[in-house]
């Protein structure tokens, strides 16, 4: 139950919160600027990249070969994600 909690509750609640808070400040949901979304955007990215270089890092000796590809993947898929959407920010901010 605590596992639901600290990882599938609380979770939701930051962001939802968050994203009221937005609403809120900037006094409503279409004036939210893209240059907010954005930067939180990156700021969760680089977080969950350095997560799974912590647990790519930690992994014990005797994990399965198919777990280990897993994280590498995700790994990967992550840094690629990462680039992604840089690539939207630059474009998003040429536009503008």
């Amino acid at each position: 139950m605590m596992d639901f909690w600290q990882f599938e509750f609380w979770p939701w609640v930051k962001v939802r919160s968050l994203f009221w808070w937005w609403v809120i400040k900037y006094r409503g949901k279409r004036h939210i600027p893209a240059r907010v979304i954005f930067e939180q955007m990156e700021k969760s990215i680089r977080s969950l990249n350095e997560n799974l270089l912590n647990a790519v890092g930690a992994e014990p000796d005797d994990l399965p070969k198919a777990e280990r590809l897993q994280a590498r993947e995700a790994l990967m898929k992550a840094v690629k994600l990462e680039g992604e959407i840089k690539k939207m920010k630059s474009e998003h901010e040429q536009k503008s």
